[in-house]
C-alpha cells in the first residue's frame, strides 16, 4: 500500500509513454461532447496530476471526497469536489497533522468509515515498532472534517501489529478488517468492535496467501453488501510489480463472519494487469458509490509501466464501474487505461466546459510550447516532435525531420527548437539549422525569440545564418558571465518582457533595458501573449505571479506552458500531458 522507502525521487517510466504515443485509439479530448454540448459527460483517469495511489473515495452531500497518498508522512490531506472530472483540480486539504498520537508519522491516505453521524478514519504510523493503526474521529457529520485523534487500534500482531485496516457493519455489529503477519506472509483477519475504535473480540485469520497469484500478501479491504452478499476486495502480492492485483472473500450477511470456513476466496485474481493500454499491477481498489446511489464503482491505483520500482512512485489513481452478472456477482473488468474518456458515475453532475479545470490529453511528452496563435507541439521521450491536431483517434501528428529535446512555438509555421548537441533548429515547413547554441529556447507573441547559453541570454536578431552565430544572436545587457541573469530556461510575450530561471531556482525578470530579481524560486516559468505567468516549483506545486507575489495554483506539474490564462498546458512526474478545459 506504501512505499518501504522515504525516498522522494524515482526513474520516469519511459516504456510506457512510447506505447501511449504511437498507440493510443481513444478520442482526442477527455470528453465525449457534442459541438452544442455545455456540460462534461466524461472524466479520464489519472484523477490528479503525478504520483498518487492506495484511494478511498466517498461521495456525500453533493461532494465527492478522496483520501489517497501522495507521498507524504506527516499529514493526511483529502480533496473535495463536486464531480469525479474535478478531483484533479481541487487543491488538498490538510485534516490531521501527525503528532505524538501517531509516532510522529502516518502511513499513507486512509480509509473513512461513516457510522452514527460521525466519519472515522483509518491510518497507521509505521516510525514505531510495531507499525500499529489509529483512529481519528471527525467533529461532525462531514468527511471532511475537522478530525481529531480518538484512538490506537488493536491488533493481530504481537504488540498490536496491524496495518490497512478499514471497518464495516453487518445487520447491527460493527467489524474490523486489519492487515498482520500471517503463517504465509501477511494476511486478513477480523473481529467484532464495540465502537468505531474498540475491537471487542479475538481476531479470526479469514484470507493466508497460500496460492501463487498472492505472492505472500494479501492487504486491505474494502466492503460491500449486496443482496445477502458480502463483498470483500483486497490486494494480493506487491505494489512494486506488475503482478500486483486485486482477489475477493465472499461470505454470507447471515454467516458467522469470525469462523475462517465463512469466507471463500477468489480462485485467482479478479483484477489485474492490462498490457493494451499500459496499466499495470492494479490494487488498493476501495467502493463507492454513485452520487445518485444507482451504480456502484471502484477507486484503485495502477502502474505505468510494467518494471519493478521499488518506490512505487509510477502508480496513478483511476476509477471504474462495476457492473453485476445474472448470479448477483460483481464483474470488475480491466483497467480501462490513463487519458482513456470513461462515462461519469450516473447522478454526477460535470462541469461547465471552457470553465477552466484541467484535464487530460492523450500522450506522453517530456517537453511542451503553446504559442500564441494556440498551436501546441512538444517532444517525447525519444526526442520526436508532434503537433497537437485535437482530432481523430490520436490527437497529435508527428514533425519528422529533426530530433528535439526542447521546443518554443511562435506559431504554427515558425516553431524552434534545441537538439541534443545544443544546436537551434528552425522549422517553417522543413528544419533548418541556426548557428548558435544553447541550454533552452524562446518564443514571444510578438515574434522574438531567444535563447539560454552559458554565455548569457542572447536575442534573435532575425538573422539564418548557418555557420556565424554572430550574425543571428545579440547578447542581452546584464545577462553575461559575472551578470545578474544566466538562465537555464526563458519565456516571455515580446521583446521588453521575458521571464527566466538561473540555475540556483532564482526567478528574473527582463523589461527590455534591465533585470529584476522577483521574489521565489522555480525550475520552470511561462507567460502566455496576455501576460498570465505561471511556475513549477522543485516540489512540482504550481504558482501564478499575481504583479506583486505567487499564488499557488492546481498541480503537481514539473513543466508549463501559458498562451493566455485560459489556455494553459502542463506535464506531469509521468510525463501525462494536461489542460485547461
Amino acid at each position: 500500500m506504501r512505499s518501504d522507502t522515504r525516498t522522494r525521487s524515482f526513474v520516469k517510466q519511459v516504456a510506457r509513454i512510447a506505447a501511449v504515443i504511437v498507440t493510443f485509439t481513444v478520442i482526442a479530448m477527455a470528453t465525449s461532447l457534442s459541438a452544442s454540448a455545455t456540460t462534461a459527460t466524461t472524466f479520464s483517469a489519472p484523477l490528479q496530476p503525478g504520483y498518487s495511489a492506495d484511494p478511498d473515495i466517498v461521495y456525500y452531500g453533493g461532494y465527492y471526497y478522496e483520501l489517497y497518498n501522495q507521498g507524504i508522512d506527516n499529514a493526511i490531506t483529502i480533496r473535495k469536489a463536486t464531480s469525479l472530472d474535478l478531483l484533479a483540480n481541487a487543491g488538498n486539504t490538510t485534516i490531521y497533522t501527525a503528532d505524538s498520537n501517531t509516532g510522529n508519522d502516518i502511513g499513507w491516505g486512509g480509509f473513512f468509515f461513516h457510522y452514527n453521524s460521525r466519519w472515522y478514519l483509518y491510518d497507521n504510523e509505521f516510525s514505531s515498532s510495531p507499525n500499529r493503526a489509529f483512529v481519528l474521529q471527525s467533529s461532525g457529520d462531514d468527511p471532511g472534517g475537522p478530525y481529531s485523534f480518538k484512538a490506537q487500534l488493536a491488533g493481530p500482531g504481537s504488540g498490536n501489529l496491524s496495518y490497512v485496516n478499514n471497518a464495516f457493519v453487518n445487520g447491527s455489529q460493527l467489524y474490523s478488517i486489519q492487515t498482520a503477519p500471517s503463517p504465509s506472509g501477511h494476511g486478513l483477519y477480523i473481529a467484532t468492535m464495540s465502537d468505531p475504535w474498540t475491537v471487542s473480540s479475538s481476531f479470526t485469520l479469514i484470507s493466508d496467501p497460500t496460492n501463487s497469484w498472492e505472492n505472500g500478501i494479501d492487504e486491505g479491504g474494502s466492503i460491500r453488501i449486496r443482496n445477502s452478499k458480502i463483498y470483500d476486495i483486497f490486494s494480493a502480492g506487491s505494489f512494486t510489480s506488475a503482478s500486483y492485483c486485486v482477489g475477493m472473500l465472499t461470505a454470507s450477511t447471515s454467516a458467522n463472519l469470525l469462523n475462517a470456513s465463512s469466507w471463500t476466496k477468489s480462485s485467482g485474481c479478479v483484477f489485474s494487469s492490462n498490457s493494451s493500454v499500459s496499466a499495470y499491477g492494479p490494487g488498493s481498489m476501495t467502493w463507492f458509490t454513485s452520487p445518485d446511489g444507482t451504480q456502484d464503482w471502484v477507486a484503485y491505483h495502477a502502474k505505468i509501466s510494467s518494471a519493478y520500482s521499488s518506490t512505487g512512485f509510477d502508480r496513478q489513481i483511476s476509477a471504474e464501474q462495476v457492473t453485476w452478472d445474472g448470479s448477483g456477482n460483481p464483474v470488475f473488468g480491466s483497467p480501462a487505461g490513463f487519458c482513456v474518456a470513461v462515462n461519469l458515475p450516473s447522478g454526477d453532475p460535470g462541469y461547465t466546459v471552457g470553465s477552466g479545470p484541467i484535464q487530460c490529453v492523450p500522450g506522453g511528452l517530456v517537453n511542451i510550447s503553446v504559442g500564441s496563435d494556440g498551436t501546441v507541439v512538444g517532444v517525447a521521450w525519444d526526442n520526436r516532435v508532434w503537433k497537437y491536431t485535437g482530432t481523430g483517434s490520436l490527437p497529435w501528428s508527428e514533425i519528422t525531420g529533426k530530433s528535439l529535446t526542447r521546443v518554443a512555438v511562435r506559431s504554427a509555421n515558425d516553431i524552434w527548437g534545441l537538439a541534443s548537441d545544443t544546436s537551434i533548429w528552425r522549422y517553417t515547413g522543413s528544419w533548418n539549422q541556426i548557428a548558435g547554441g544553447g541550454v533552452d529556447v524562446a518564443a514571444g507573441a510578438d515574434g522574438s525569440v531567444w535563447a539560454t547559453a552559458s554565455g548569457g541570454t542572447y536575442k534573435w536578431t532575425g538573422g539564418t545564418s548557418t555557420t556565424d552565430w554572430t550574425v543571428n544572436w545579440t547578447l542581452v545587457p546584464g545577462s553575461a558571465p559575472g551578470g545578474t541573469a544566466l538562465l537555464v530556461q526563458a519565456s516571455g510575450k515580446s521583446s521588453s518582457d521575458l521571464w527566466g530561471v538561473a540555475s540556483n531556482g532564482n526567478v528574473w525578470h527582463y523589461d527590455g533595458s534591465s533585470w529584476t530579481q522577483i521574489s521565489g524560486s522555480l525550475t520552470w516559468v511561462s507567460e502566455g501573449s496576455d501576460g498570465t505567468t505561471y511556475g513549477v516549483d522543485s516540489s512540482n506545486n504550481t504558482w501564478r505571479y499575481t504583479g506583486s507575489g505567487w499564488t499557488q495554483g492546481s498541480g503537481p506539474w514539473t513543466q508549463i506552458s501559458v498562451e493566455t490564462s485560459t489556455n494553459i498546458w502542463g506535464l506531469d512526474s509521468h510525463d501525462n500531458i494536461w489542460r485547461t478545459d
